[in-house]
């Protein structure tokens, strides 16, 4: 497995073959956009993985409302890097650990990368 440490905080790639943990298949792929879009990540009861309200935002920063439909309750983020690489920046760390994600999503071109975030 691959991981890395950084900020205080170790990042774990979730490789494809747990992705079906996550619920990717019912959660949004963000397509390119010329600013950063993103959305809660949110677990129904039933395991799936729900998307939260989408969030609009400048070329390199979106605020993400940590917002989950009823009955949902708030796992990670998702958003974009519009022209940049799936790998969280350290604000994108900062953010997950500060709102108490326990996933954080990039998409980038097309390109989606997981992270599970475990604090020290």
């Amino acid at each position: 497995m691959w991981k890395r440490r950084t900020g205080g905080v170790t990042l774990y790639r979730v490789e494809p073959a747990t992705l079906a943990d996550l619920g990717q298949g019912d959660v949004f792929v963000l397509q390119r956009q010329l600013n950063e879009v993103g959305y809660s990540l949110c677990r129904a009861p039933s395991g799936a993985l729900v998307r939260g309200p989408m969030a609009e935002g400048t070329p390199t920063r979106v605020q993400i409302p940590i917002a989950c439909p009823p009955g949902t309750t708030f796992e990670g983020l998702n958003h974009t890097h519009p022209g940049g690489v799936a790998f969280p920046s350290s604000m994108d760390i900062k953010s997950g650990i500060r709102v108490g994600a326990k996933v954080l999503c990039i998409d980038a071109d097309g390109d989606r990368k997981c992270f599970r975030l475990k604090r020290r």
